[in-house]
């Protein structure tokens, strides 16, 4: 309860939460400013998914966004990889990769094809990340989760 705010919870006030879609709000010390910065329907969304996702040993964080492709800069911007490996999938998330390894002089971002989780393992190094879409646009090709994410564990510092 502690980095849960009061109204994240409330079974008192509203019977449902009010939708807050897009305001400005009034300014204060460390209030809601604008709603594209934050607003209390996504503040309250992260901390109940949060809750849900996490349990008490080992707590979790949601942050939400708008688009799927705000969503994967914010993954790029947070890890910084040195190579993405990744196949197909939605074209934005490669356009966004190919701008992202332009403006770090190709010292990040680097694009390699994604192998299966069997073989992958043999190619990832320190700083590297795998990135799954499934099912996979356009086609639909489902990937094994599990067998990607026990590859990307067994090396250091691999996401």
């Amino acid at each position: 309860e502690g980095d849960v705010p009061n109204w994240a919870f409330s079974l008192a006030e509203d019977v449902a939460p009010p939708i807050s879609v897009s305001t400005t709000f009034t300014s204060q010390v460390d209030g809601h400013i604008y709603s594209r910065i934050s607003c209390p329907t996504r503040s309250r969304c992260e901390s109940l998914l949060g809750t849900v996702e996490g349990t008490e040993e080992t707590p979790a964080h949601c942050v939400l966004y708008s688009s799927g492709l705000a969503a994967a800069f914010g993954i790029f911007s947070h890890f910084l990889p040195k190579r993405v490996f990744i196949t197909g999938g939605y074209h934005g998330t490669h356009q966004v990769l190919a701008q992202l390894q332009k403006i770090s002089d190709g010292a990040r971002y680097k694009k390699e094809p994604l192998r299966g989780p069997e073989e992958i393992g043999a190619f990832l190094q320190a700083g590297d990340l795998v990135w799954l879409e499934t099912p996979l646009n356009p086609t639909c090709e489902v990937a094994d989760i599990q067998a990607y994410v026990a590859a990307a564990r067994a090396k250091a510092d691999v996401h």
